[in-house]
């Protein structure tokens, strides 16, 4: 299971995940290891975060590989992520709760929206939804996501919601310790190429995360 959140601010957005992935299953040996679920064109055009299975995987790396230096607008983008549906075909697999979150940092100045493709069951082609405030992925139902329902704003700067992204993912991490463990933090701002945190700021936002949860604690005598 995965937990990702992308949130809007008022100069670009922030994606935040964690890096827990599991092989493996019903009479296999289960297998953990640490992967970059965030995904990164290289003239950084586009941002991909998947969560699902390996075909999710793959379909944003596709995604990722062809897409071009820049969107000039809405429809050559929802264009490119209706690739999604022949890419699924081509590498094949369960498509249900297959889900990318898709930013594009560098088509405006300003970031005002992300997008959802999310696939679903007896449905070939890819639900492309437009999503002006944030979003989740992989399990939306962990209750972590509290704090970013009830503290995001997008007047909010990008490197003030850094923090509550990492909030969410820390604290799924709390919640549900098997499945969400880690965390990569990747920031578009001002229009400039996106990147991902250092080490050491995901270290402080891991430890200042701690501090947060560790004070409603508490204040909750818990």
């Amino acid at each position: 299971m995965t937990l990702q959140v992308a949130l809007i601010g008022r100069d670009g957005f922030v994606l935040a995940s964690d890096t827990r992935a599991t092989t493996g299953g019903f009479n296999a040996i289960r297998r953990s290891s640490d992967v970059r679920k965030i995904l990164l064109s290289s003239s950084g055009s586009l941002v991909c975060a998947y969560s699902g299975d390996d075909l999710a995987k793959m379909i944003a790396q596709g995604l990722i590989d062809s897409a071009p230096a820049t969107f000039p607008d809405n429809g050559t983008l929802r264009a490119h992520l209706e690739q999604s549906e022949w890419l699924a075909n081509k590498f094949g697999g369960n498509r249900a709760g297959q889900l990318i979150i898709v930013g594009v940092p560098n088509a405006a100045q300003t970031v005002d929206k992300l997008w959802q493709v999310s696939f679903q069951d007896n449905v070939s082609s890819p639900r492309i939804t437009e999503i002006q405030t944030r979003s989740y992925g992989g399990d939306p139902n962990n209750s972590a996501v509290f704090i970013s329902e009830v503290y995001h704003r997008r007047d909010k700067w990008v490197d003030e919601l850094k923090l509550l992204a990492a909030c969410v993912i820390v604290g799924g991490h709390k919640v549900n310790a098997t499945a969400v463990h880690g965390l990569d933090v990747l920031i578009a701002k001002d229009g400039a190429a996106p990147t991902f945190a250092r080490p050491a700021e995901l270290q402080d936002l891991e430890t200042r995360s701690a501090v947060v949860y560790a004070s409603l604690g508490n204040y909750f005598s818990l």
